[in-house]
């Protein structure tokens, strides 16, 4: 695997993880719609594009599409099963937020 290659993948797994909030969300197409203008694909770059305008109102109207990768191979509308490992740091990361939560509610 070459080296946008890897940052691709690494890239796929992060959109999985941060879609739902708007910031990390741009911020994988972003890097995506980069790492495609440095391979010299044109068509990947403009589909990031599309997906950077429609990630603002897919997490505006909080309308997403789950597991998705954000990948110009995949369709910026399907849901896809999320892999365990992602699955269980979300998991994680969601039963943190709920602890902090709640010590915020009894300080």
């Amino acid at each position: 695997m070459d080296d946008h290659a890897a940052a691709m993948s690494a890239l796929e797994r992060a959109h999985v993880l941060g879609q739902s909030v708007m910031a990390p969300h741009l911020q994988v197409h972003w890097l995506m719609f980069k790492c495609a203008l440095a391979r010299g694909r044109l068509s990947d770059a403009s589909g990031q594009l599309a997906r950077l305008g429609l990630g603002v109102i897919g997490n505006t109207i909080g309308i997403l599409p789950t597991g998705n990768t954000g990948g110009n191979n995949v369709s910026m509308f399907k849901r896809l099963p999320i892999p365990a490992e992602l699955a269980r740091a979300m998991g994680a990361a969601a039963m943190t937020e709920a602890a902090v939560a709640r010590h915020r509610a009894t300080a």
